[in-house]
């Protein structure tokens, strides 16, 4: 810059090394001389939203990635910028879109089809069909290249000896996988299984530590190719092979296609198939995965008999308060879910709901609105619909858990969206007393909130029509002595509840491996007397 301060390319680059140090605005003032130096440099216009997206300023990060489109439509990279924002931005629609226009320009580009299928979870206009069709055409796309099947394994088919589980996540951080992994992990019988626990992320906290204390062996594989985890894995000689992940970030999905593990599971991390041959089971239950559930998934499901989820309350939960409407003389509704997850038939619905309960108040709280403009545009999609800004609370993003579950006493009842309900945000509002009405759908996305809320024996919160959900939550709300008995007992039905009942729940996931294992032995022992 000292000898050309005219340069773009060079004011670029300088904007992507702010990037990196998380330095954003300055990054910002970069791409903005460089744009004004070369109005035309779509690679500028490009990092420029690359800067909003890491900052998540949502709303102008989907500008810019735009306006880096209008310079250079070929630039796959600004679109998967836009799909990632427009996704933030509850506009589902079309980030799929913009998924589908990289997918065109790179067939081959597995992470942005697996980004692809996330979005399509989100989306009330995709078909159950359609979603499984299309986590299909990933495996033929990225998969079906390599050796699956369990010929090649050494390991012993004893059936009853102490059995090798890997864990393969890249979510061994503070995140909600570990949230209902680490109770497990805790409470495994290290008689029968030892643990290995492979993490796909570099950054490490101090959840990390502790599931790194927690594991028998752990194994950094985030800077490793797929053949040489698989080649890990087959030297560990793990004989169940656990995906966490499924398509979200940081997944290893291509080392699973090449089989290093006579068995291979997925549970907890991917609310769907994987369409992965390979992946032999899925861990759920009756109620995420009804019967017939079997008709829309490469895997073969086994349902848990008291849940696939294990909650561990936070330690940093506050005591719950009391009701909100009693001091505050009107009804607070609450989603603290991602704005992904708004889309328009949940807006729809909560507008009723709001409409029938005069003088009621939606609060919602999601990390993106800490952003101005991301705010207003999440205030002009719900005004779009109907919903007055006046009866609106806006809650950006909180420092510490503690503080975040603190603005749960500010909540009468949370409304879980669909067709991607709620998890984490389910069980925290109902651990601070808050209950939740749900929507059970065709899918097990939009089936945890009813297995959730079954487990703690409040089937009574779970629809099954839209108008069931609007009539649940207005009637609820009418009630205010059932809902002050219900938030005073909740964290006493909950605790008496297999939801939190780890060690149950990690035998019973210790039984279906068990289950998994000795038909690999059988089958193995057939062919070798063959």
């Amino acid at each position: 810059m000292a000898l050309n301060p005219q340069d773009p390319v060079v004011l670029t680059n300088l904007g992507n090394a702010l990037i990196n140090l998380s330095r954003y605005e300055e990054a910002v003032d970069c791409f903005r001389e460089a744009t004004a130096l070369a109005p035309d440099h779509a690679d500028a216009h490009y990092n420029w939203g690359t800067a909003h997206l890491r900052a998540e300023r949502f709303h102008a990060a989907a500008e810019k990635f735009s306006d880096a489109l209008a310079k250079d439509p070929n630039l796959s990279e600004a679109a998967i910028g836009l799909g990632s924002a427009l996704l933030d931005l509850g506009r589902v629609e079309e980030a799929i879109d913009a998924f589908r226009r990289v997918l065109s320009l790179r067939p081959d580009d597995r992470n942005v089809h697996s980004q692809l299928l996330f979005c399509l979870l989100h989306s009330p206009e995709t078909t159950q069909q359609q979603v499984f069709t299309e986590h299909r055409a990933w495996e033929q796309r990225h998969a079906t290249r390599f050796v699956s099947g369990s010929s090649g394994h050494r390991n012993s088919p004893e059936p009853e000896r102490r059995v090798r589980i890997g864990y393969v996540s890249g979510d061994f951080r503070h995140h909600s996988v570990s949230q209902f992994f680490e109770p497990v992990l805790v409470q495994h019988d290290r008689g029968g299984f030892e643990i290995f626990c492979y993490s796909n992320l570099s950054f490490v906290d101090a959840t990390t530590e502790r599931l790194r204390r927690g594991a028998d062996c752990w194994r950094e594989i985030s800077s490793l190719g797929d053949d040489a985890v698989a080649d890990l894995v087959r030297g560990d000689g793990v004989d169940i092979l656990v995906d966490l992940s499924g398509h979200t970030k940081y997944n290893r999905l291509p080392m699973f296609a090449r089989k290093p593990a006579p068995v291979q599971i997925t549970w907890l991390g991917y609310p769907a198939t994987t369409g992965i041959e390979a992946i032999d089971y899925r861990i759920t239950d009756a109620i995420a995965d009804p019967a017939g559930a079997e008709d829309l998934t490469s895997e073969t499901l086994i349902r848990l008999p008291s849940g696939f989820l294990c909650y561990s309350p936070p330690r940093e939960a506050l005591p719950v308060g009391a009701l909100p409407a009693s001091s505050a003389g009107h009804i607070t509704f609450g989603s603290f879910n991602s704005l992904a997850k708004l889309n328009p038939v949940v807006i729809g619905l909560w507008k009723a709901i709001l409409a029938a309960v005069p003088g009621s108040r939606l609060l919602i709280k999601a990390q993106a609105i800490v952003d101005r403009d991301t705010r207003a545009h999440c205030l002009g999609r719900l005004a779009a619909q109907g919903i007055a800004p006046d009866c609106l609370d806006f809650v950006p993003g909180t420092q510490t858990l503690s503080e975040h579950l603190a603005t749960y006493n500010r909540v009468d009842i949370a409304l879980d969206p669909f067709p991607y309900n709620g998890a984490t945000t389910t069980c925290e509002a109902l651990w601070m007393g808050v209950p939740v009405v749900t929507l059970a759908g065709d899918r097990h996305a939009g089936r945890v909130g009813a297995s959730l809320l079954t487990r703690i024996g409040m089937e009574d919160m779970v629809a099954h029509t839209s108008a069931a959900y609007v009539a649940a939550a207005v009637a609820l709300a009418s009630d205010a002595v059932r809902l002050s008995a219900l938030r005073a007992r909740m964290r006493d039905r909950i605790s008496a509840s297999p939801l939190t009942d780890a060690v149950s729940f990690t035998r019973d996931l210790e039984q279906a491996y068990r289950y998994t294992w000795r038909n690999w032995c059988e089958e193995a022992h057939r062919a070798n007397e063959t």
